[in-house]
């Protein structure tokens, strides 16, 4: 099936969530149950009373039949957070190392357990909301070295990463075709130097008319060797050739030769 094509570069949320559920988390079972093996996961045999670790979609069930009690992580604690959000100001070109679905996480076991935190969850909920709120400023400075290859923003969570997504794909795209763009100008532009009639090609043009005059002259001595007994083509060959070579000096006796007649005359 398609997707809408706002859809195909970026996770929904549903999906992100699917993903966040499959973690494994630890529970407290209130009763002992016999395990069961799932298409995803294994339910082991449960004890009351005895710690077990098994996905989150499958303890939140068990949370909803009372069931269980759902053992908060440590990096959902208070002190945990306080200590994140202190490291994240005082480092502002570096992200803080936080769980990979640490937004989702905590969102689902603050909406369906929160008799299980020993923590005020008002302080929870707004330390979770200053940490995103540091967190994507700084991502959205991070997007200043961006180029159309490259962008390195270590640290930053699942759902982050999809936050900033569409934008950094479109604006890499855009810098990519640029940079194209800019090649090919930069190739017709010196293509053109080369053809139009630049200094390399100017020389060229010069070398071979002097080539040309050199031939001229070898064969104009050819014939006037062959034909010595002939005052024909060779010697008058050869006498245009020098005339060509020579022309201001050849100039010079012309005028010198008319200056005669008028001194005749």
């Amino acid at each position: 099936m398609s997707l809408p094509k706002q859809l195909r570069d970026t996770f929904t949320p549903k999906e992100i969530s699917f993903l966040a559920e499959q973690e494994p988390i630890m529970i407290l079972p209130r009763y002992s149950m016999h395990g069961t093996t799932l298409i995803s996961a294994k339910l082991p045999n449960l004890r009351a009373l005895h710690r077990e670790s098994i996905p989150i979609w499958l303890a939140l069930i068990l949370k909803r039949q009372d069931k269980c009690n759902i053992v908060i992580p440590d990096w959902l604690q208070l002190s945990y957070l306080q200590q994140k959000y202190e490291d994240e100001i005082q480092n502002p070109n570096k992200f803080s190392k936080l769980p990979w679905h640490w937004i989702t996480i905590s969102k689902l076991l603050l909406d369906s357990a929160v008799d299980d935190f020993m923590d005020p969850v008002y302080e929870i909920r707004s330390l979770i909301q200053d940490l995103r709120e540091v967190r994507l400023l700084k991502a959205r400075r991070g997007l200043k070295e961006l180029n159309e290859v490259y962008l390195q923003l270590d640290g930053l969570s699942l759902i982050e990463i999809n936050e900033v997504r569409p934008f950094v794909l479109k604006v890499m795209n855009q810098l990519r075709k640029l940079k194209e763009s800019s090649k090919i100008g930069e190739q017709e532009m010196y293509g053109d130097d080369t053809e139009i009639g630049g200094d390399t090609v100017m020389s060229q043009d010069v070398d071979d008319d002097y080539a040309g005059v050199q031939i001229n002259d070898s064969v104009g001595i050819n014939h006037g060797s062959n034909s010595a007994g002939r005052s024909g083509a060779g010697n008058s060959y050869l006498n245009d050739s020098h005339t060509r070579v020579q022309g201001d000096s050849m100039e010079d006796d012309d005028s010198d030769s008319d200056d005669d007649i008028y001194r005749k005359d």
